[in-house]
């Protein structure tokens, strides 16, 4: 059953236009009944008639037991029915059907796994693009570098500051603000490598025992300065009120650090 009763309005409307062929109200009604004239002086007067009906209705699962533990089981039962339910066959049904599929009928669903699923979809849409920011950067690497096999491994280390990150915060889920790391960590990453490269070809006139530690104390220095107040800018957002701006905040930190280390 919908939630919500159909509005007289539209009701008389279907009545008078014959309604469904299946679903016609009219059967409910006497033979001789005729709809009130529609003139815009009844119910119809406050606005147009109306022409689209909404009908909402809910969902939910009736758990019953003699025990609390039953209860817990067949709930969790029941949750891993459902959501294999939505994820095999209503969600894909849905995204099919969401837009009437030339019908007249439109679709608009909403739930706490459905959320989950269009979430998981919108990151593998935007997973292409943040792909071709890497593959980008790694262009920019080998540009950078003349080497190749050098631009691939500079890019793994500065990739891999987010999966240590993500160890040592302590949240137990990230939000998807923190996805954005991915896209900020490239670039702040390859800014380090290509410090690390210039100096290194300023200094191609030293012997290689002084030309290495004076490479790591330059550029050391220079982006051990700008690493710090990256993450501060990051770590500053502990202070939010919001719980997701202080977990991507502290991630991207702790993201920064590990990349410079």
């Amino acid at each position: 059953n919908g939630q919500e009763p159909i509005p007289v309005p539209a009701f008389l409307a279907y009545v008078e236009q014959g309604g469904h062929p299946v679903l016609d109200f009219r059967r409910y009604m006497p033979s001789s009944y005729v709809p009130p004239p529609r003139d815009g002086t009844g119910l119809e007067a406050s606005g147009a008639v109306p022409t689209v009906l909404r009908s909402r209705f809910w969902f939910a699962f009736d758990v019953t037991g003699t025990s609390q533990g039953e209860i817990t089981g067949k709930v969790e039962q029941a949750k891993s029915d459902w959501q294999t339910f939505v994820t095999t066959e209503l969600y894909p049904y849905l995204l099919l059907n969401s837009d009437g599929g030339g019908k007249k009928v439109y679709a608009r669903y909403a739930g706490d796994f459905l959320t989950s699923l269009e979430l998981l979809d919108t990151l593998q849409s935007d997973l292409l693009f943040a792909l071709g920011s890497v593959a980008f950067v790694l262009l920019c690497l080998w540009f950078q570098l003349q080497a190749i096999w050098l631009s691939f491994v500079s890019l793994f280390i500065i990739l891999l500051s987010l999966p240590i990150a993500y160890v040592l915060t302590p949240a137990e889920k990230l939000t998807v603000t923190s996805f954005l790391a991915l896209f900020l960590i490239v670039g702040i990453g390859s800014d380090t490598v290509f410090v690390y490269a210039d100096i290194w070809e300023q200094e191609a006139h030293l012997p290689m025992d002084e030309r290495i530690p004076t490479v790591l104390m330059s550029a050391g220095v220079n982006c051990l300065a700008t690493s710090l107040t990256t993450s501060a800018s990051f770590l500053a957002n502990l202070a939010s009120v919001l719980q997701p701006l202080r977990e991507f905040g502290f991630f991207m930190g702790l993201c920064v650090l590990w990349c410079f280390v």
